[in-house]
């Protein structure tokens, strides 16, 4: 079994109290907390998007498992107003991969799901949808 199957099965039985990571295993953990302190508002030298933050914060209380969760961020005084833009401004635009260069995306996608025979194809099948 591999480590971060250990790790997320400790956690989940109680066995681990605490998890501590850094922000990009963070931002990939799917494990519901209770509390969720982040020592930082960056990623390497980059500003948290208000996506991210809300990303990893999203662990704290998560709904079906806790009726509530708190979320701690720390932060230097002179990141207050980006931070509050942060917490209370629009997410960014999102935007589809499958639709770029003319729907490149799409076709890479569709050959990616046959080739890896997660869907199948007849001729038949081919025929009848004609």
């Amino acid at each position: 079994m591999d480590e971060r199957k250990l790790i997320e099965e400790a956690y989940s039985a109680g066995t681990l109290c605490l998890l501590a990571c850094t922000s990009t295993l963070a931002a990939g953990v799917n494990l519901p907390a209770k509390r969720v302190i982040l020592r930082s508002p960056y990623i390497g030298n980059r500003l948290l998007t208000r996506s991210q933050y809300k990303q990893m914060v999203g662990r704290a209380g998560r709904a079906g498992l806790d009726t509530s969760g708190e979320s701690i961020l720390v932060t230097q005084a002179a990141d207050r107003e980006k931070i509050a833009d942060i917490i209370g401004g629009s997410f960014e635009n999102c935007t589809s991969s499958l639709l770029y260069e003319d729907g490149k995306g799409l076709q890479a996608f569709l050959l990616s799901t046959i080739g890896l025979k997660v869907i199948t194809l007849t001729i038949s099948a081919i025929h009848a949808s004609s």
